[in-house]
């Protein structure tokens, strides 16, 4: 049998240690299915929440939300609850990295106190809220501030007097 050589020992490691490092992932896909399971209900923020784009959810608007994971981090979406998921355009409100979390390892208990801290659970009737207004979102009000700062103008884009004069 022949020995492999120092070179031919170090370029078969470097073959593989991609495949080491993908599979070491941050939070596991199936754990992140599990705890979503728990979350399969409509929710209240508890404080107007940014998601960039001039737009903001709301506090108090009722909404539905969903995970998503990657090797490095999760992010948090919420969307309508009167809308179906796959309809839905949903808005990051929360990414936690590694580094949010002690010795940068997942915890479910640091991840659950993290949402805690954006909304709870609702517990009223959904049919007393009317549906386009069940989001809160800025954009859904009509409140999207002019480009620029600037204000709008009057009827004619801001032009004086009549065309080819």
């Amino acid at each position: 049998m022949r020995s492999i050589s120092p070179a031919g020992r170090i370029s078969i490691l470097l073959m593989f240690l991609p495949l080491l490092y993908c599979s070491s992932r941050f939070v596991k896909k199936e754990e992140i299915q599990r705890i979503s399971k728990d979350y399969e209900k409509v929710y209240s923020l508890k404080e107007r929440v940014e998601v960039g784009n001039f737009d903001s959810l709301n506090k108090g608007a009722k909404v539905k939300i969903y995970f998503k994971a990657t090797g490095e981090y999760i992010s948090i979406y919420a969307y309508p609850f009167s809308q179906v998921r796959e309809e839905a355009v949903g808005k990051n409100i929360l990414q936690l990295f590694d580094t949010d979390f002690p010795d940068k390892k997942f915890s479910e208990e640091v991840f659950r106190q993290k949402l805690s801290l954006l909304f709870e659970e609702y517990k009223g009737k959904l049919d007393k809220i009317p549906v386009d207004q069940g989001f809160g979102s800025d954009l859904t009000q009509g409140k999207q501030p002019p480009a620029d700062g600037l204000k709008p103008s009057g009827k004619g884009g801001g032009r004086r007097g009549r065309r080819g004069k």
